[in-house]
C-alpha cells in the first residue's frame, strides 16, 4: 500500500538515515530551492528514481550529485 500523504500533514525527517527503496523521501535539489515528497528508489546505475506520490506528476530520475540532500521521511502527524 502507498502512504497517503493529505493537505496539512507534518513529516518527520530523519537525516541521520539512509533513504530505503520504495519508501517516501524528501529531497532537494543541489542547484535550485526545489525540495520533492517522493517514493525513492536507487537504480543499478547509481542513478536516483523518484516516483511521485500523486500519479498525475512525472518520475524524476537523476543523478545522486543533482541533490543536495535525499532524508527518509519517520513519521506522518495529521491532526484529528
Amino acid at each position: 500500500m502507498e502512504p497517503k500523504f493529505l493537505p496539512g500533514d507534518r513529516i518527520v525527517l530523519e537525516p541521520s538515515n539512509p533513504p530505503c527503496n520504495g519508501k517516501p523521501v524528501v529531497a532537494k535539489f543541489a542547484h535550485d530551492e526545489s525540495v520533492q515528497l517522493r517514493i525513492y528508489f536507487k537504480l543499478p546505475s547509481g542513478r536516483i528514481r523518484l516516483a511521485p506520490i500523486n500519479p498525475i506528476y512525472p518520475t524524476l530520475e537523476h543523478k545522486a550529485s543533482d541533490f543536495a540532500w535525499i532524508f527518509p521521511v519517520a513519521e506522518l502527524n495529521r491532526a484529528i
